[in-house]
């Protein structure tokens, strides 16, 4: 079952789903409880507060961040310590000069000499790897995207031999570990009979859509509060992003037949 609370500020959205998770908790079910890194402490005081240490203890509060940990450290992930900022940046720049060098680069061939280009590479394959973008889908855009071809080409030359070179050399970017948990808990049935919870969120970022994805496939009930009103009537007004947010889980129960009520 999927379940939607939804209302304006102060309407008792999270008043709801923290008693939620305490009937949950109370009859031994398997809660999990996500809010964004910025309120998880927050919401860990909530909960605390409402549950009691005992109940507590048997749930899990988690941001995303925390989660894909979890799943990682219950079955495991990829092999390799974590690309700090500098190595990543020494990296990029090997990556830029191998493509100078070799003249593969077109769309980008000018830019790519000035020495912020390293930064702006770094931060578009950050938004890239956010968004749940591959270098391979970037790739296959620039065969149906003419007026773009060359430089989706060059984006995605730049991202595989970026990261081809953070394989070579055993590191990883913690910016793919939510995707990873997504196909490492997809494999184990990590939700399979659980409940999940989704507090204070907005929208959510590509990565983060498919470990929902994963968790309407396989949870047992979902939950998540909204700051929406009029549902409906709400293009380009302030709840416009969080209908949205509303339409995408409402899609994925239907994607999964899953039944739901707002």
């Amino acid at each position: 079952m999927f379940i939607s609370v939804t209302g304006g500020a102060g309407f008792g959205k999270s008043t709801f789903l923290i008693n939620k998770a305490s009937e949950l908790a109370e009859k031994g079910k398997k809660v999990i409880f996500i809010v964004p890194e910025q309120f998880s402490f927050e919401s860990d005081k909530k909960l605390y507060k409402a549950l009691g240490s005992e109940k507590f203890n048997s749930i899990l509060s988690l941001s995303f961040t925390s989660l894909a940990k979890e799943i990682f450290e219950k079955f495991g992930g990829r092999s390799g310590e974590y690309a700090e900022d500098i190595h990543k940046y020494i990296l990029m720049n090997k990556t830029i000069k191998q493509l100078i060098s070799s003249g593969d680069l077109t769309y980008y061939k000018r830019q790519s000499r000035k020495s912020s280009f390293i930064s702006d590479s770094l931060s578009m394959i950050g938004e890239f790897r956010q968004c749940g973008i591959s270098p391979d889908e970037l790739g296959q855009l620039a065969l149906i995207d003419t007026d773009e071809t060359d430089k989706l080409n060059d984006l995605s030359m730049i991202y595989s031999t970026y990261d081809y070179m953070l394989t070579s050399n055993n590191l990883k970017d913690s910016l793919d570990d939510i995707s990873e948990a997504a196909a490492v808990a997809n494999m184990n049935d990590y939700f399979k009979g659980c409940t999940v919870i989704f507090d204070e969120f907005e929208s959510f970022t590509g990565d983060e859509y498919e470990l929902i994805d994963t968790v309407f496939a396989q949870a047992e009930d979902i939950f998540i509060g909204l700051r929406l009103e009029n549902i409906g009537n709400n293009r380009y007004g302030i709840f416009d992003s969080v209908e949205k947010t509303w339409k995408s889980f409402n899609q994925l129960a239907e994607k999964y037949g899953v039944k739901k009520e707002t």
